[in-house]
């Protein structure tokens, strides 16, 4: 069956638990997500990307998805990923998802709280899950060093546990992706991830949290 993202959060976090979250792209990466989570008694939480709605897509993935979460035992979710548009937005919750991504991360954190802010208010008049990102999870691209995120300086990449309590206070947001090390795609080198720093975020936010890059990152 077909639930929000924020009904299955409620319960990872009442039973101290993660939710796996996939991106996927056709049929087959569906079904072989789903039956395994089926096996595992786990929720499926799908994302899909905007590149992979492009044309018909928008017409036969979602459907592909509602059409299918009808024949598992589990709860599934149905999720827009790193949409960094409002019309984008608008169109995927008129397709049916159940919860959006707003990725305003690169953009300064008041441009981000305000557009976050005026997404989650129209999302949640629809009864629609919507998860922002504060600081940046980077990419990690196969064969070129230099985008690797580790090149990159720190503290303007990764969550500030000061920005942390404001930016939920003002956007009522249901879930915050952080970035504490990790990053998209597949590492160069093993990722090195900031603990403290998840900790110091953890200490002044009850919001459900969300790590982006699981691809290799290590246990």
């Amino acid at each position: 069956m077909l639930v929000s993202m924020k009904e299955m959060l409620a319960d990872a976090q009442q039973n101290h638990y993660a939710i796996p979250a996939f991106d996927i792209s056709n049929y087959e990466m569906m079904r072989a997500i789903l039956d395994t989570c089926e096996t595992e008694r786990s929720p499926a939480l799908l994302m899909i990307l905007e590149c992979d709605l492009q044309g018909k897509g928008f017409n036969i993935l979602p459907a592909m998805v509602q059409v299918s979460s009808d024949y598992y035992d589990i709860p599934v979710c149905l999720h827009l990923d790193h949409a960094g548009s409002f019309d984008l937005i608008k169109k995927a919750i008129d397709a049916g998802f159940s919860s959006v991504m707003y990725d305003g991360s690169k953009l300064p954190f008041s441009e981000n709280a305000t557009n976050t802010a005026e997404i989650v208010r129209y999302a949640h008049e629809r009864s629609i899950t919507v998860e922002a990102e504060l600081g940046h999870v980077g990419n990690a691209m196969v064969g070129n060093e230099h985008t690797d995120i580790r090149n990159e300086d720190p503290e303007t990449i990764l969550t500030n546990p000061d920005d942390v309590e404001k930016f939920i206070e003002i956007t009522d947001v249901d879930a915050l992706a952080i970035a504490i090390g990790t990053a998209h795609g597949v590492y160069l080198k093993t990722p090195v991830l900031n603990i403290d720093r998840l900790d110091e975020i953890t200490s002044v936010c009850e919001c459900p949290l969300v790590l982006h890059g699981g691809s290799g990152t290590p246990e």
